[in-house]
Parts: C-alpha cells; sequence; structure tokens
C-alpha cells in the first residue's frame, strides 16, 4: 500500500535550485551526469517538463525528483524496439535529491506512490525503467515494489538494465 505520507506536486521553475543542487550531489551525480541531468534541467526552464515531472514530498520535506514519460516519446528513441514496450508503456526515473534521506526505504514509498498514480490511467499497461546496473538502491527499490528484471538495455556510456512492471502483477 502506497505511504499516505508520499505526495507529489509538479516541479516549477522556482524548484530548478533545489533540482540543481540534487543533480550536483555526488550521490545522485554518480548516476545522474550530461546529458540525462541536461535534459532535466532544459524541460523545466523551458516550462516542458509540467505534464511528467514530479517533486515527491514525505510530509512537508521535498524528497526528490520522480518522472514518468511515455516510452515512445523518449527523444533519443531508447525504447524503441524493446520487447513488450509499446504505446501504452511508461517510463520512470526518479532520485532522491536529499542525502540525509537515503536508506531510509523512501526511495520504495516514492516509486510505489507514484506507480500507483500512473496505473490509474487504464491506457497504461506496464512501466519501464533503466537503472545503471550497479545501482543498488535504485534496483532493490524498483524490484521491491514490484518490477521485474528482464536483462540489459543499450544505453550510450552506461550498463543499464531493463526492468518492467505489468499491470497485472502490481500490488499498491
Amino acid at each position: 500500500m502506497p505511504d499516505p505520507t508520499m505526495t507529489f506536486r509538479p516541479l516549477i521553475r522556482d524548484d530548478l535550485g533545489m533540482l540543481r543542487s540534487w543533480l550536483e550531489a555526488p550521490h545522485v551525480r554518480r548516476w545522474w551526469h550530461g546529458e540525462r541531468t541536461d535534459a532535466v534541467i532544459a524541460a523545466v526552464e523551458d516550462g516542458n517538463s509540467v505534464d511528467t515531472a514530479w517533486i515527491a514530498e514525505n510530509g512537508n520535506q521535498s524528497l526528490g525528483y520522480i518522472r514518468g514519460y511515455w516510452a515512445k516519446d523518449h527523444a533519443n528513441g531508447l525504447w524503441r524496439g524493446v520487447e513488450n514496450v509499446t504505446d501504452t508503456t511508461r517510463a520512470l526515473d526518479f532520485l532522491i535529491g536529499d542525502p540525509g534521506q537515503t536508506n531510509r526505504k523512501l526511495g520504495r514509498a516514492m516509486i510505489r506512490g507514484f506507480v500507483t498514480r500512473l496505473f490509474e490511467d487504464p491506457g497504461v499497461d506496464r512501466i519501464v525503467a533503466d537503472p545503471a546496473r550497479d545501482n543498488w538502491p535504485a534496483n532493490i527499490a524498483l524490484k521491491r515494489v514490484g518490477f521485474r528484471d528482464r536483462g540489459r538495455i543499450a544505453k550510450p556510456g552506461v550498463n543499464a538494465m531493463l526492468l518492467t512492471l505489468a499491470r497485472g502483477v502490481f500490488k499498491p
């Protein structure tokens, strides 16, 4: 069951300073760098992240960034040709910004709460994620929510995993 203290609000331009500081934190920068970070910042600056990007809050504290987007719309075509990724598949990106909030099972609560929201849309059949293979905190959190390891995904410069969660197996 989703954590009732975990809420989500749209990411707005006023969050840009906080988001930049999160992206520069060593525990985040290890996994989020280069093109990925630049794309997030550009979307916020351009005002194009409203429908997909959110700030997760635990109680009244901003915890992290999470984004759910249509996998087929990925700018670099990452999800094209990936087995079982269809026009009804969403993709998930996330991070916990405050290092003091890591290792407290909050990533799992954030993912579960957000996935529950995504599956409220009857047009979503599955959700995919592509964490780095050695990003153990992300991989463990995703698997505890119910994502299943489907092998590797070709991603420039990263040894990434393909994790999927089908609507039929998700338990909120």
